[in-house]
């Protein structure tokens, strides 16, 4: 087998089964691919690993943990709110799942790049659910900068890629990025009880955060949910279209009448012939032959 079909094949590999598909390679090529001598496997192994690092200051990453928070700065006013909020919401969606895994860090560079005004926040998670068949990952990159006491700008990017394999083989990867938006953060103006309430809050919790810090960490929240949720549509439309819409956007043209060929028609015809033939092929298999 060539050294590019061993590539191609293994980074098709699903999430969670790579060392899967490098066994079942090594058993069908063993003069081709020797999983214990492979420069390729060795490669992706590396590649995934760093995949799954949320932040660009490590080099490694602990996969026995539930969960891991990294903050490598907190000169940003934003860092410190913004790592609780996402705490809360990580804990809320993944914490006691089984399979689930989620990382999150805050960082105040993107590549290096050392604007004190960029904040750039990393979320991971990924389910490795053996029993019940699914695996998957979601990774988001969210950056916010341009802060003021009025607006802040953001942009993220999420890449998914979900494995169901328990009746069938259904994989979906999804590779999403959002272009600049300008956050409004202004509220409406609270009742006075209220900001007695938020005041008395900010006194026992968050002593150091301003009331501006805090609607432009809400403003940022309220915009991750929503690009989340643009995401699972996304998903949910792949997921119900894939056999329908979509491959009836791509149906071939007949080769006779030169019209597009009907999926509907041709799949109730294959199902009556199916059940017209099935019982009659099966009464002439020889079993004894």
């Amino acid at each position: 087998m060539a050294d590019g079909a061993i590539h191609t094949i293994l980074r098709a590999a699903a999430p969670g089964h790579l060392d899967a598909v490098a066994d079942h390679l090594q058993t069908i090529a063993p003069k081709s691919f020797t999983k214990s001598n492979s420069s390729v496997l060795e490669e992706i192994q590396t590649e995934q690993k760093q995949f799954r690092i949320v932040d660009p200051g490590t080099s490694t990453t602990t996969t026995t943990t539930t969960a891991t928070t990294t903050t490598t700065s907190n000169h940003h006013p934003l860092v410190g709110p913004l790592t609780a909020k996402l705490q809360q919401y990580q804990q809320q969606n993944f914490a006691g799942k089984q399979g689930v895994t989620y990382r999150m860090s805050i960082t105040n560079n993107n590549n290096n790049n050392k604007d004190t005004d960029l904040v750039v926040i990393h979320t991971y998670a990924e389910k490795m659910d053996v029993p019940n068949r699914i695996s998957g990952y979601w990774k988001a990159t969210w950056t916010v900068q341009n802060v003021t006491n009025d607006t802040v700008d953001m942009t993220g990017r999420v890449q998914v890629h979900s494995y169901a394999y328990e009746e069938g083989n259904a994989q979906v990867k999804l590779d999403k990025e959002f272009p600049n938006q300008t956050l409004s953060t202004v509220v409406a103006v609270p009742s006075k009880q209220q900001q007695q309430q938020q005041q008395q809050k900010n006194d026992d919790d968050e002593p150091t955060t301003t009331t501006t810090t805090l609607m432009t960490v809400q403003a940022i929240m309220k915009q991750i949910t929503a690009w989340e949720l643009e995401v699972l549509a996304l998903l949910a439309a792949m997921n119900e279209g894939g056999t329908g819409e979509q491959l009836k956007s791509i149906r071939r043209v007949l080769p006779i009448t030169k019209t597009k060929m009907k999926w509907d028609v041709i799949a109730q015809r294959s199902v009556k012939t199916l059940k017209k033939t099935a019982p009659q092929a099966k009464s002439k298999v020889s079993y004894g032959s």
